[in-house]
């Protein structure tokens, strides 16, 4: 007896938005604020994912990638900001990456 499987993958359309912002200052000084993006737009395994802040101090892009995820690995590819810590700042970069969820 011979048995076939036929698996059908439906392609799905997704976006994922979140927005929030803060304002803070006194009535002497001009006020500071932020204002946050992060989106996804998805479609199947493959993703776009963007992420940037608006503020006093301008405009800010911390990341805007596309990415797809076949078989427990995540290839992605696209411009990043590392993350600050106390001895080395902010550095703009390009690259790519491979991950296992695995």
């Amino acid at each position: 007896m011979i048995q076939s499987a036929i698996f059908h993958c439906q392609k799905t359309f997704f976006i994922v938005y979140a927005f929030n912002g803060a304002i803070s200052g006194t009535t002497e000084d001009s006020p500071n604020y932020a204002l946050s993006n992060n989106s996804i737009l998805s479609f199947g395994e493959k993703k776009l994912v963007s992420q940037s802040t608006l503020s006093d101090q301008g405009i800010r892009f911390d990341s805007a990638a596309i990415s797809i995820e076949r078989e427990g690995w995540n290839q992605s590819a696209g411009l990043l900001r590392s993350i600050s810590s106390q001895l080395i700042g902010d550095v703009d970069m390009a690259g790519i990456s491979l991950a296992s969820s695995a």
